[in-house]
């Protein structure tokens, strides 16, 4: 009996020690939320970022000028003298702005070899950066940003997605939109739309290749990414760095959501499940741009208001300008002739002024 029990703790032993390798070796390799709902996420949050209840990992809210992060609470481990810097991840995102389609600032994907980012602004810099920390090769970060708001001091020229290295000058960018298998054509995305929006990211450390595709969720993976460039890791990343989520909100703002998240050093990111990703909250109706009627009405107002004012202007400048009674004329009253009797009295005297003069 006791070789029994001796021989049964020992497999348990042996059981238990298997999943913790396995549960380290997947923490180490990679790791996937179909929403975070578990206690022990792993996430290091900071700044106005915050899980919600139903499992939906919100970025920031509708605070103007804010910053907030979400990382994952390991380091990833990398190899960089044996140029073993491949990964994947994939995430599915959703930005509900304050006024329609009128939001900010964004939000980006990032390495980062630290995660203190105390020092990091809001608005332009994504809770990223500073003035004298942009573009500084001693970030060692690498970051793909959805950036809403265009900067022209960035070399932005309108809503985009960018890779960006050390800095928010992106080495490539583009208008957000997805490759249709079907109908083989780019077709545009709102980034904005406040809809889940699915976004691949993959690098191929051999040929030195990072590759950005996004769609719809309701759409497979696109067979074109929307953005493909060459850039070596080897300078960026160092032996350990962290991965996550930066958001930064300016005015007026948006909500920054990440519904669900895997990555993976060792091969293709999971896929998520979509079934399980929490819902996003239900919006509320946004503030919305003044539309036609209402600025017709208000023109309207308006040129009524200034005929009224005109109106009173002349009558008051009329009576101002009435010629001023004589003494004499408040007792016998007025006794003046118009301009055209006038002229007439004239002209009968002149008249009479000929025939008297004629001789008879």
């Amino acid at each position: 009996m006791a070789i029994v029990l001796i021989t049964s703790l020992h497999f348990l032993i042996l059981l238990y020690v298997s999943c913790f390798s396995l549960a380290v070796a997947q923490d180490e390799n990679g790791f996937i939320y179909n929403g975070f709902h578990n206690q022990e996420l792993n996430l290091g949050l900071d700044g106005i970022a915050e899980i919600c209840p139903n499992g939906l990992l919100q970025l920031t809210n509708l605070s103007r000028q804010e910053v907030g992060h979400a990382f994952y609470h390991f380091p990833i481990k990398f190899n960089t003298t044996n140029s073993s810097l491949s990964f994947s991840t994939n995430f599915v995102f959703a930005m509900v702005p304050e006024v329609d389609n009128l939001g900010g600032h964004g939000m980006a994907f990032t390495f980062s070899p630290l995660t203190d980012f105390t020092h990091a602004l809001s608005n332009r810099f994504l809770g990223l950066f500073n003035d004298s920390k942009n573009g500084l090769p001693a970030n060692h970060v690498l970051a793909i940003e959805l950036d809403t708001v265009p900067e022209s001091e960035f070399g932005d020229i309108t809503k985009h997605v960018g890779i960006d290295v050390n800095g928010m000058k992106s080495v490539e960018s583009a208008p957000a939109m997805y490759f249709s298998n079907e109908e083989g054509k780019n077709i545009s995305v709102e980034l904005m739309s406040g809809n889940p929006i699915d976004l691949w990211i993959d690098y191929d450390e051999t040929e030195k290749l990072v590759n950005v595709t996004l769609a719809p969720i309701t759409i497979p993976k696109p067979n074109r990414p929307l953005l493909s460039t060459h850039v070596d890791l080897s300078q960026i990343l160092l032996d350990s760095m962290y991965v996550g989520f930066s958001a930064a909100t300016s005015i007026p703002a948006s909500y920054h959501y990440i519904l669900g998240w895997s990555f993976n050093k060792s091969g293709p990111a999971q896929s998520l499940n979509f079934s399980s990703l929490p819902s996003l909250p239900q919006q509320r109706k946004r503030k919305e741009k003044p539309n036609l009627v209402i600025i017709t009405f208000l023109m309207a107002v308006a040129l009524v208001l200034i005929t009224v004012a005109g109106a009173a202007a002349y009558i008051l400048t009329r009576r101002k300008c009435k010629e001023i009674r004589e003494d004499w004329e408040e007792e016998y009253g007025p006794n003046r002739l118009d301009r055209k009797d006038t002229k007439e009295r004239l002209r009968q005297f002149y008249v009479l002024a000929i025939a008297l003069g004629k001789k008879p």
